[in-house]
């Protein structure tokens, strides 16, 4: 018989245990980042994204220039639908490590939401340009063009990145769409 994954009220008391044990840790050493970073970690695999946001918070007032616990708190704001508060996490991310694509991406992903299309195709573009292989963001830039009816760069894009990853569902039914 297959080893399986435990059932989910063990799997969360196992996330619950290894909470306490960094909430513990952070109330003993009051310098330690790390210990409210994890603990953040957990809430958001929890799907409790205010704890998960407060949880960062604290990890960047020990250590400012963290800036995977920023990335992480954009996240959460994202979450929790506060995409204001998501945008500067993101800033702030890509302040620390301008060459994070995820991070450009993530914040073109706010902004597009946002419906400021110009500055997620910027942010989406800054993405790509980091990493080629960035294929969301370019699916996410087509479908930006398409929308503003710029079909000859939508395709381009579409088919940019079907030769990188022919098998994409997405991008074949994006192509699809241009046609």
């Amino acid at each position: 018989m297959a080893q399986s994954d435990p059932p989910k009220s063990l799997a969360d008391s196992i996330l619950l245990d290894d909470l306490q044990s960094f909430l513990r840790q952070e109330e003993q050493d009051p310098a330690n980042h790390l210990a409210p970073y994890q603990a953040g970690l957990i809430y958001t695999k929890l799907g409790q994204f205010d704890l998960a946001a407060r949880s960062y918070q604290r990890a960047i007032e020990r250590f400012a220039d963290f800036e995977q616990a920023y990335y992480n708190l954009g996240a959460a704001y994202s979450a929790l639908g506060r995409p204001a508060e998501a945008e500067q996490a993101y800033h702030r991310a890509i302040a620390l490590d301008g060459t994070d694509s995820e991070a450009w991406a993530n914040l073109g992903a706010v902004q597009e939401a946002q419906g400021r299309l110009a500055d997620a195709l910027a942010s989406y573009g800054k993405a790509v340009a980091l990493e080629p292989g960035e294929f969301e963001a370019q699916l996410r830039m087509a479908r930006i063009h398409l929308s503003q009816g710029e079909f000859e760069r939508a395709r381009a894009i579409c088919e940019a990145v079907l030769e990188r990853h022919p098998e994409s569902p997405e991008a074949w039914n994006d192509l699809g769409l241009v046609h």
